[in-house]
């Protein structure tokens, strides 16, 4: 409560310091915290004078906890402040980043537990000479599962169609044909 006091306080002084003209309202973060800026006047004294930009702070006073794009904002790496429709689709667009890394993270784990179980099934049968035809067709269908998933994981991507390769479920132009 006391530190809640300390902060308005603080607030309402540099409020008063700062002089100049009025202060005019930029925007809210997610934290509740307020963004201001003073416009800037040229005059003789101040022939150059930039505006001035500042946040009030709703709880705590730490500028690491600001989004980056009213960091950026307050200290000039951008010329407006953000507006609310770009901050929902930063928003969105970050949810979605975070959902696509979870669901590559659990196909990686998922191919290291693959891998892991290979590994431990080819030590197990590595000294076993008397391996029958099914357990041989097993660990063969296996290893070649293996190596068809690293080399499919290892390509980024198809290659761009073109004439002599027409995308996927295009149909393919038919074969030259040859008079007798």
């Amino acid at each position: 409560m006391l530190s809640r006091i300390a902060s308005s306080l603080r607030q309402s002084v540099q409020r008063l310091t700062r002089g100049g003209g009025p202060a005019v309202f930029a925007g809210t973060d997610e934290a509740g915290n307020k963004y201001f800026y003073e416009p800037a006047e040229d005059s003789e004294s101040r022939p150059n004078a930039a505006e001035r930009r500042w946040v009030e702070y709703r709880d705590q006073q730490d500028p690491t906890k600001l989004p980056v794009e009213w960091s950026s904002w307050l200290s000039r790496s951008r010329r407006h402040a953000p507006t609310p429709d770009e901050m929902a689709a930063l928003a969105q667009h970050r949810a979605i980043v975070k959902q696509r890394a979870k669901l590559w993270e659990e196909e990686e784990e998922r191919r290291r537990f693959r891998e892991k179980s290979l590994q431990h099934d080819i030590q197990r049968h590595e000294g076993a000479e008397d391996l029958d035809a099914e357990g041989a067709a097993r660990m063969a269908h296996r290893l070649s599962q293996a190596m068809l998933h690293r080399v499919r994981s290892a390509t980024p991507c198809p290659p761009p169609p073109t004439a002599s390769n027409p995308p996927s479920g295009a149909p393919h132009p038919p074969p030259p044909t040859t008079p007798n």
